[in-house]
């Protein structure tokens, strides 16, 4: 099974997504690095895919990242999408795979592999997000403004009871990659049937991203007959605490974690040990 990766460098999105989150371009590729060369040995291959913007600041970069094959195919997307809707870059290369594989975020990263429980699963993701928790309440709220608006897909049929945070994900069986393709078509047909004036009617721009990845995939697997904990499971429990410590350990740099320096100061130290430079 292969490892995967996106890094879609957009010139119009802001400051803080310009670089996936991250203060600058080199505190990205410094976890993009971390990650690649730690998470990359556990597997069959280690692949990149991205937009010219982002392979250029692999080459200019200069080290010897561990990619076996790297896909500019991400450059349309640079023409038509929404800043808000940049994990549609992510989605796009997962459908583009025509072999089981595990994709992890720039700034997640697998130790240690994956443990067996999991890897007899037919998808992977890191963590159940319960809805009911306050912090991720705003999913009813953004579900019930893309119905007013009349711009949600008739496939997404339900009120979400759950999402699943995509740092990791993974179709693990050949046989499920059509769900991942469906996935993705019913993902362009939400953001088609936003257009330009809806688009900037919203209310909830910011969460589009983590509505439409992490909450249709949930949708599209149960109403394809898929259940959870049996055909599909997580890496961490709702919490995020790791349910197989200490034998596998995962990390993901989320939100305002990335762009503290105490961090990107540990991510360096850990390089050098690596021997990529002092």
């Amino acid at each position: 099974m292969k490892l995967i990766y996106t890094l879609f460098i957009d010139c119009n999105a802001n400051n803080e997504a310009l670089f996936c989150g991250y203060k600058t371009s080199k505190d990205l590729l410094d976890s993009l690095l971390l990650s690649s060369t730690l998470s990359g040995k556990h597997f069959n291959g280690c692949e990149l895919y991205c937009n010219s913007r982002g392979l250029l600041l692999i080459e200019q970069d200069g080290r010897k990242f561990p990619f076996t094959n790297i896909f500019t195919i991400l450059d349309d997307l640079e023409s038509w999408l929404f800043k808000d809707n940049w994990a549609y870059s992510k989605i796009l290369t997962y459908s583009k795979q025509q072999s089981p594989f595990i994709h992890l975020d720039c700034d997640a990263i697998l130790v240690d592999g994956l443990p067996v429980d999991l890897l007899n699963k037919k998808f992977i993701f890191q963590q159940e997000e319960l809805l009911s928790l306050f912090s991720f309440g705003y999913y009813n709220a953004v579900f019930k403004e893309a119905k007013r608006f009349n711009i949600l897909p008739e496939e997404i049929n339900y009120l979400p009871v759950c999402a699943m945070n995509m740092g990791i994900f993974g179709c693990l069986q050949k046989d499920y990659l059509k769900i991942v393709q469906q996935y993705s078509a019913v993902v362009l047909k939400y953001l088609q049937q936003q257009q330009k004036e809806k688009y900037d009617t919203l209310y909830f721009k910011k969460e589009q991203s983590m509505f439409f990845e992490q909450l249709f995939i949930v949708n599209i697997l149960l109403d394809n007959g898929l259940k959870k904990d049996i055909d599909f499971d997580t890496i961490l429990n709702e919490k995020g605490k790791n349910k197989y410590l200490p034998a596998y350990r995962y990390s993901h740099f989320v939100r305002g974690i990335k762009r503290n320096e105490t961090v990107t100061h540990a991510i360096r130290k850990e390089l050098i040990l690596l021997g990529f430079g002092k």
